[in-house]
């Protein structure tokens, strides 16, 4: 299993709370596209966590939770409160299942903005 850890860089992006989409550059949120796409590989890819990496899938949980409220975004909003669900479930199929629609809504603002 690769290291979700070094996703890091991914969680920091998003939380970067003065930062809106529109803002961003579009290399951004391709590496955006590109760290929600492989995060959501590892975790189907996944038998168990250990803590540090089921920390790591709280705080992702949380900084969609952070974009969706800063941008109004009702998708992303939604997916992370599908995440966080499957997350206290430590159910990894809905969660990747959620994380999918997060990556979908990245994909949509990239197209769209770049």
């Amino acid at each position: 299993m690769k290291n979700l850890i070094t996703l890091c860089g991914f969680v920091t992006l998003l939380t970067l709370s003065s930062t809106s989409y529109a803002e961003l550059a579009c290399h951004e949120l391709n590496d955006m596209r590109h760290d929600v796409s492989q995060l959501a590989d590892d975790v189907d890819a996944s038998t168990g966590f250990t803590r540090e990496e089921d920390e790591f899938l709280a705080e992702v949980v949380e900084a969609i939770h952070q974009v969706a409220e800063e941008e109004n975004n009702r998708v992303l909003f939604s997916a992370a409160g599908k995440m966080e669900s499957a997350w206290v479930r430590e159910d990894a199929v809905a969660y990747v299942d959620a994380l999918d629609r997060v990556s979908d809504e990245i994909d949509d603002i990239y197209y769209s903005e770049c």
